[in-house]
């Protein structure tokens, strides 16, 4: 079933991408590194959907995340990054953990397919 979908994102300061580890149980890609993203809701906007699932997911309150491009996968994903503010705080609501990874890291993860290939894409818009 195809789905609109927001999907961020974050990066830090030293170039490095925060991804979710998905639980074994997952309706799709279980047990796979990937970014954080929810499913746009009847009647909301992309951005609106990425602002709430932020909140939800993590507790974290995004600034102003810039829009980059949107991938076909099962309905249009929308890909958004923002720069994370430090000393801000993180916590975990969904999925088995969380943790920052470098570029050079993402070969060696199990992680969602579509999700690497975007990562990739909005980082090399800042570099």
């Amino acid at each position: 079933m195809a789905f609109m979908g927001s999907i961020i994102c974050i990066y830090n300061k030293e170039g490095k991408v925060l991804l979710q580890k998905r639980t074994a149980d997952a309706p799709t890609y279980p047990s796979h590194w990937a970014l954080f993203a929810g499913t746009v809701e009847e009647g909301e906007r992309a951005m609106d959907t990425l602002k709430r699932e932020m909140l939800e997911e993590l507790e974290y309150e995004l600034q102003k995340p810039r829009f980059h491009f949107i991938i076909e996968h099962n309905g249009p994903k929308h890909f958004f990054s923002e720069e994370f503010k430090d000393g801000s705080k993180l916590v975990l609501h969904e999925g088995d953990k969380m943790r920052w990874f470098s570029l050079n890291e993402l070969d060696e993860l199990k992680i969602v397919p579509y999700h690497k290939e975007a990562i990739k894409r909005i980082i090399s818009d800042f570099t």
